[in-house]
């Protein structure tokens, strides 16, 4: 962003090849700040409130991507220039850390020759993990001035790189030079959200991968590699996890025996949906159910 004009809106340099920028506003209407063309830079974008929305175009290909409270976003888009939205009475709280594609490359150990668009599954959002959101919480609770202020926000800024480098070689590892991870665009990766949310909804009887591809409009290899790079795991995977979470819900809520809630998740067989329910829990369905009734356990609403 080079809108510095913006109220609200502070930049400063970290070290060489590494920016923050800190967004604390109220719009009373809707604000466009244009992005210039982007260098080989990664921004990481930690929202805490508000609403945006950005529009990036790359060789007259364009993406959409959403801004939305509490979410974690990175994105390396060489050569995308476009706008940066905020949406009225939306008080936008967000940080941004950009660091120059050579600087991270740095920090990672990576060789300068790496692509970090096959190295890292850069381009993605998610939920804004707790211990980023407390530090990212900090730069709008400073009450320091000056000097010393500047200094607050050089701590806190390599703390959350700290957070962020042990993130990134958690999920990613080194690079290897046989590997190939494929990174998403904005649009393709609203796409596997919805196909989870597709597999979510219909639980009980689960579209084939390839019926999925074609409601989402994705082709069935970008559908899978999509799953890898934006949650880690196989789309049965994550459909597996959320058929747990749910029948959790369901037991702990009391309404439905053992029986009907492995068919409300999508079980014919109520042994095997016992064995992994135990399996994933650690606890039997049934001994979860009765402890509920005793206390109900923190999150269950």
């Amino acid at each position: 962003m080079h809108d510095s004009e913006i109220a609200g809106l502070r930049e400063m340099e970290i070290l060489p090849g590494i920016n923050l920028h800190i967004l604390d506003f109220l719009p009373d209407e809707n604000v466009v700040i244009n992005i210039d063309p982007r260098d080989e830079r990664v921004e990481f974008a930690f929202v805490l409130s508000g609403e945006a929305e950005s529009a990036l175009a790359v060789d007259s290909r364009k993406y959409l991507s959403n801004a939305d409270p509490e979410t974690c976003i990175a994105l390396y888009m060489p050569g995308a220039s476009g706008s940066f939205s905020l949406r009225r009475q939306r008080h936008a709280r967000m940080l941004s850390l950009n660091l120059e594609a050579w600087r991270l490359k740095q920090m990672l150990g990576f060789d300068a020759a790496v692509s970090l668009g096959r190295a890292l599954r850069i381009n993605k959002s998610g939920p804004l993990p707790p211990v980023m959101k407390d530090l990212a919480g900090h730069f709008f609770s400073c009450s320091k001035s000056g000097t010393a202020r500047a200094l607050f926000f050089q701590g806190k800024a390599m703390e959350l790189l700290a957070e962020l480098i042990e993130s990134i070689l958690g999920d990613a590892g080194r690079v290897k030079s046989r590997e190939r991870v494929v990174a998403l665009a904005p649009g393709d990766m609203r796409r596997i959200r919805q196909a989870r949310a597709i597999l979510t909804e219909n639980m009980t009887s689960p579209p084939p991968l390839m019926e999925l591809s074609a409601m989402v409009g994705l082709n069935i290899s970008k559908l899978k590699n999509g799953f890898h790079a934006v949650y880690n795991k196989t789309a049965y995977r994550c459909l597996h996890e959320d058929r747990m979470d749910k029948a959790r819900h369901l037991l702990c809520a009391g309404e439905m025996n053992v029986s009907e809630v492995a068919w409300g998740v999508g079980y014919a067989n109520v042994g095997h949906f016992s064995s992994a329910f135990s399996k994933y829990f650690g606890v039997k369905p049934k001994t979860l159910q009765m402890d509920c009734v005793r206390r109900p356990p923190a999150g269950i609403e």
